[in-house]
């Protein structure tokens, strides 16, 4: 809500939702069996968020993925 500009009223925080699919260790890895990753996928409305925006909410998400990973480097691994 913050990088769309939303203003702090229910009928946004109402409509404003994140989702966490907590996986076991071995459903995700690469072909050479590495399974230390994360997957986010973020998604807005058409033309919400001007480019540096979606490099905001990726910055922030990935920062707070990080931090609950107890994972510092992944913040340095990610794709954006």
């Amino acid at each position: 809500m913050r990088w769309e500009k939303m203003p702090e009223i229910p009928f946004f925080s109402d409509n404003t939702a994140a989702f966490i699919h907590q996986l076991p260790s071995d459903a995700l890895s690469t072909a050479s069996g590495k399974s230390d990753y994360v997957r986010v996928q973020v998604t807005a409305n058409s033309g919400a968020l001007d480019r540096q925006q979606q490099l905001g909410v990726v910055r922030d998400i990935t920062l707070a993925v990080a931090a609950a990973a107890a994972d510092p480097d992944l913040a340095n691994r990610g794709w954006r």
